[in-house]
């Protein structure tokens, strides 16, 4: 740090009008110790410009100070006048907010101590009794609220009554936008009105905008049958302008719900289990695409002949061309031969654990009454799925299921097999005792 004499040299220079080069250069000091020290004393800026004809009082203390070229626009002298200023406006704003000043209330008349913008002196004042001007009954409410019905139905009547539906002009302007293909929401917000106005409008005049049909399902049929371009049906649902519709697709009979406003637009609908399996065969596709321009790429760079077989799947016999040697065509085949191989060591534990018995599902379920005898409940025939071609069983379903497992040596026979859900089945796998715990299925290890 510089000491207090080269300090007063630094000043004095200053004031001749010298740059912060020129001093360090003659007192042999840094440049940022020159820049700071002028900083501190208000010496910074071109040259330490002063101006001598103007004076200006500080907002705080009075006192009169001069401003720099490079600070135009203070009102204090120093810093710590400022913050002095900001902090005593502080206080007095919040002793403004402790001091309570007297009011008087809008209704009875009595003073009150207040620091806010109350109007009233206590909850009672406030509160007014009213008769509500639909069903008569007597109601409290404060007395800002200019409401003069106890509940929102009876606003809804009220408005009813007041409306006029006789009006022949309106009802000729709702049947040119029903006309149209718009539906009752889009012609309340045209028209100014609510959607039950409008809809007593068009049960009144008899007045469809090509979607009600509430008579049958007539003309509902053609009409999914023109925005699906034939891929899909009409199934069931859609009594009013606006409830959903159940379609179902032609391909692969998974029903979807869908809303009726789809009818007035133009895109198309299409079923999103089909569009799955369409999305994935395309991925599939540019992989194999992916895979074969890797493979020039290396051929053309490194120069290389690679080897061509030609393989032909173990399970389905279809002949394919590959760089390298493969067994089967697909992943599909893959889960098929892995079917395959289950149900083939199944059929070997069951000969291999003792006598062998002819046991259907129907057979077993109206011997066992339907009633699973794991949880007592009972099964149904009518909870599955399906999507595509494919069946999916679900929590509910009736399955068989063996007392003692064919991996610890139970037999196919009909004292060891017994009905049970196909959720409680899982549960179970291969063990050989279950106990029921408030409900839940829990196994006894």
């Amino acid at each position: 740090m510089a000491e207090q004499h080269v300090k007063d040299k630094i000043i004095e220079l200053r004031k001749q009008n010298n740059g912060y080069v020129t001093i360090a250069k003659m007192l042999e000091i840094s440049k940022k110790t020159v820049r700071l020290h002028c900083m501190k004393h208000g010496l910074d800026g071109v040259m330490g410009y002063v101006s001598p004809q103007k004076k200006f009082l500080c907002k705080h203390c009075d006192q009169q100070y001069v401003r720099t070229k490079t600070y135009t626009n203070t009102t204090y002298c120093s810093v710590e006048c400022k913050h002095q200023y900001n902090a005593s406006i502080k206080q007095q704003k919040q002793e403004a907010k402790k001091l309570l000043h007297l009011k008087s209330c809008v209704t009875c008349g009595m003073e009150f101590k207040i620091n806010g913008t109350q109007k009233y002196c206590s909850k009672e004042c406030g509160i007014v009794e009213t008769k509500c001007e639909c069903c008569g009954i007597v109601f409290a409410k404060s007395r800002d609220v200019k409401t003069k019905h106890c509940s929102h139905e009876c606003a809804n009547e009220s408005r009813k009554k007041n409306f006029v539906y006789s009006d022949k002009e309106l009802s000729k302007k709702i049947r040119v936008l029903a006309n149209e293909g718009k539906s009752t929401r889009i012609i309340a917000r045209e028209m100014g009105l609510s959607r039950d106005q409008v809809k007593t409008f068009f049960n009144r005049y008899n007045i469809s905008n090509g979607l009600n049909f509430s008579k049958g399902t007539v003309e509902i049929v053609p009409r999914v049958h023109e925005k699906t371009d034939g891929r899909c049906r009409y199934v069931s649902g859609y009594k009013s302008v606006d409830k959903p519709i159940k379609i179902a697709c032609n391909i692969c009979n998974t029903e979807t719900t869908i809303g009726a406003q789809f009818l007035r637009r133009n895109k198309e609908v299409q079923c999103s289990y089909c569009n799955s399996i369409e999305s994935n065969r395309r991925k599939e596709l540019k992989a194999k695409l992916l895979h074969k321009k890797k493979i020039e790429k290396y051929i053309q760079t490194h120069k290389v002949k690679l080897k061509i077989f030609k393989n032909k799947c173990s399970y389905c016999g279809k002949e394919t061309v590959d760089n390298k040697i493969t067994k089967y065509c697909s992943k599909q085949c893959v889960r098929r031969i892995n079917d395959l191989k289950k149900s083939d060591a199944r059929r070997e534990r069951i000969e291999l654990n003792g006598s062998k018995e002819n046991i259907t599902l129907p057979r077993l379920f109206k011997r066992d009454k339907g009633v699973c005898h794991i949880c007592k409940g009972k099964c149904d025939y009518n909870d599955y799925e399906i999507k595509g071609n494919v069946f999916y069983a679900k929590d509910n379903y009736p399955s068989r299921d063996h007392v003692i497992p064919l991996s610890k040596g139970g037999t196919h026979t009909w004292d060891n097999v017994k009905l049970a859900h196909m959720r409680c089945n899982t549960i179970k796998r291969n063990h050989t005792s279950i106990v029921i715990d408030k409900g839940r299925i829990r196994l006894d290890l």
